[in-house]
């Protein structure tokens, strides 16, 4: 009797340490600028399916004909992010990629590093290793798609599917997801933001700006 009951808390400790594992590193970004964006998973044209590649592989010129295919776990892959304005400070250590399987699991994955792609700036590459980093799960279950979101500076993404061993499976989008595909230019407004928060540096809280309402849209 007493070692069930000591299983039983054992299990209770273990779960409220992963639950505090996974929220704390968001609660802990701090966003030391009230305009900051908020990041956009970026997914295929026509569907909620993440936008992502093997390492070795980069996007195709034609944004609009790149497809994603499921992945093992514990590979190394590449995301898609757009809607950020990264400090010279700013690196992977930055970004947070957390993770939700079929079952409701609760995973984070390391992010290696973060790079803005030649020529298009504006979207970023992600390189992400598919393991969770906090130890709890051995991996994600190999059946299907999971949901993947980026917290940055404590603000969230969307949630795009990413397949885990096969495409498809039971878990269902988040309510009123949309794709998300890759934008073609920086939208317009994110571009003042950037350039505005670049002139103000340093001062930027003691100053009044024009777009302080901190609305952005997303335009592909």
């Amino acid at each position: 009797m007493i070692n069930r009951t000591s299983r039983f808390w054992r299990q209770i400790l273990s779960a409220g340490l992963v639950v505090f594992l996974l929220a704390f590193p968001t609660l802990a970004q701090e966003d030391s600028d009230p305009d900051s964006p908020t990041p956009i998973l970026i997914s295929e044209k026509d569907s909620t399916r993440a936008l992502a590649t093997k390492i070795d592989r980069s996007l195709n010129d034609n944004l609009a004909k790149n497809r994603s295919k499921a992945f093992y776990a514990d590979t190394t892959i590449l995301l898609y992010v757009t809607n950020l304005d990264l400090t010279n400070e700013e690196g992977a250590n930055s970004l947070r990629v957390y993770v939700e399987d079929a079952k409701g699991r609760k995973y984070r994955f390391p992010v290696l590093s973060v790079e803005p792609i030649q020529g298009r700036e504006w979207i970023y590459a992600l390189t992400v290793r598919l393991k969770d980093e906090s130890g709890f799960w051995d991996k994600p279950l190999l059946d299907g798609d999971v949901l993947v979101g980026v917290s940055w500076r404590g603000l969230t993404s969307n949630r795009v599917r990413l397949g885990i061993g096969k495409k498809g499976g039971e878990i269902k989008d988040d309510a009123g997801a949309i794709p998300t595909p890759a934008p073609i230019e920086q939208a317009e407004e994110a571009q003042q933001a950037k350039n505005t928060s670049r002139l103000h540096s340093g001062d930027k809280r003691q100053l009044s700006l024009s777009n302080s309402n901190g609305g952005r849209s997303y335009q592909p």
